[in-house]
């Protein structure tokens, strides 16, 4: 199935959250070369709540690694091994807002050439607004409710920079549509 022949691997960086493991390959060109790849010590979930007017809910981070301030769908880590368990969690968490359903939409692997990251996206539907409590640990900085496709528009023009959330919004979408 592979092209790519593993020489040898060592792991080059060891956190809580994270590994990068270093490996001597043999590409598929037939070239002897080093090939990094960062391990996530837990899959992520990110979740689209839409309300019945087509409404969602997005928050803002200050993300460090880019130094940014990002426009994101509610998202975390599933450390307890339950997806849909930590969808609520991160949703309630992050939106102030409960739902009474959640559909598994797909997984995806952003950022695959340099990185083993697994996040499952869910559409959160039935939706109670709960509190304006914001998640101080995630940082979350502010949240807003919009129309799902304002949210895509922030997407395509730039607004929102997530791959996660980005997807996330677009997989939601064309459920949705194809549902009616």
């Amino acid at each position: 199935m592979s092209s790519w022949k593993t020489l040898s691997t060592r792991i080059a960086y060891d956190n809580p959250y994270a590994s990068i493991e270093e490996s001597q390959v043999i590409n598929p060109g037939g070239q002897e070369t080093v090939y990094g790849v960062l391990k996530s010590k837990a899959d992520g979930v990110y979740v689209v709540p839409v309300d019945d007017d087509g409404n969602t809910y997005i928050v803002q981070q200050f993300r460090y690694t880019t130094q940014q301030l990002s426009w994101e769908c509610a998202s975390g880590r599933v450390d307890e091994g339950d997806f849909l368990l930590a969808a609520e969690r991160e949703l309630h968490e992050e939106t102030g807002v409960t739902a009474d359903k959640f559909t598994y939409l797909g997984t995806i692997h952003p950022a695959n050439g340099i990185a083993a990251l697994h996040e499952k996206i869910f559409l959160a539907e039935g939706l109670t607004v709960t509190d304006d409590e914001l998640d101080q640990v995630d940082g979350i900085l502010a949240h807003k409710k919009l129309p799902l496709d304002e949210a895509i528009a922030m997407a395509t023009q730039g607004e929102i920079h997530c791959p996660q959330t980005i997807a996330a919004l677009f997989m939601a979408r064309e459920y949705i549509r194809e549902r009616k």
